[in-house]
């Protein structure tokens, strides 16, 4: 880079600065490397000018991570409420979240936001019913979409035997030792069997029967005939 001696002002700030010439021969046209990465503005500026009025909220336009929007200050990467929650009213306190009342990840307008604890925010959720409770819960929904009884990676048992193990227990009533001893398995897994907490799905929800029979994607009460795990 060389000098020519003449004053120049700055194309970001105005500031007189001795012409220098960059690479290539090009003439440079900022006085600092500051002038030159603010000439579209401060990052503050940018940051609000990147920001679009979309109903009550002001969404980010720009990169997205998980819903939430993303931003790179001098080398950092912010979520976009939080940076603009410390350029309206500062610094975040260590151990708050930055919460939205408007529930919308991408906001960053000021006054939708609020500070509150891992508990606050997940109160709130509670209290909006954002929560997948009962029979908005996923399994629920879509039981198809999970892997139960032998479909799942984990299983070391089949229905069939789940079954005779059932059905032994409400027969002669042996102790959960001996069944655990002649199936080769756990007393917990013994337990959580005969107190129907786990393989729930072979167990009709309406008679408590477990004489289900498979009907394609669908389990069958052939007590009462009602149906179970149909999508």
């Amino acid at each position: 880079m060389s000098f020519t001696g003449r004053l120049l002002p700055c194309a970001t700030c105005g500031a007189p600065f001795r012409e220098k010439t960059g690479v290539a021969g090009r003439r440079v046209r900022f006085c600092s490397r500051t002038c030159s990465v603010n000439q579209n503005g401060t990052p503050e500026e940018r940051f609000w000018n990147r920001c679009k009025q979309v109903g009550e909220c002001l969404e980010w336009q720009g990169k997205r991570q998980r819903g939430y929007g993303a931003v790179k200050i001098n080398g950092k990467t912010y979520k976009t409420h939080r940076f603009a929650w410390m350029l309206t009213y500062g610094e975040i306190p260590t151990g708050l979240l930055v919460c939205h009342h408007c529930d919308n990840p991408p906001c960053c307008r000021p006054d939708h936001l609020f500070l509150g604890t891992f508990l606050d925010n997940n109160r709130d959720a509670i209290a909006k019913k954002r929560n997948a409770f009962g029979d908005r819960n996923g399994q629920r929904k879509h039981p198809d979409m999970t892997p139960r009884g032998e479909q799942s990676k984990c299983a070391k048992l089949t229905e069939e035997k789940v079954r005779d193990i059932f059905n032994e227990f409400l027969a002669n009533h042996p102790t959960v030792v001996f069944l655990s001893r002649k199936h080769g398995i756990s007393q917990s897994q013994i337990r959580n069997i005969v107190k129907r907490r786990t393989w729930r799905h072979l167990f009709c929800d309406i008679c408590g029967s477990l004489k289900l029979k498979r009907n394609g994607a669908c389990l069958v009460c052939t007590d009462c005939g009602a149906t179970a795990g149909c999508s």
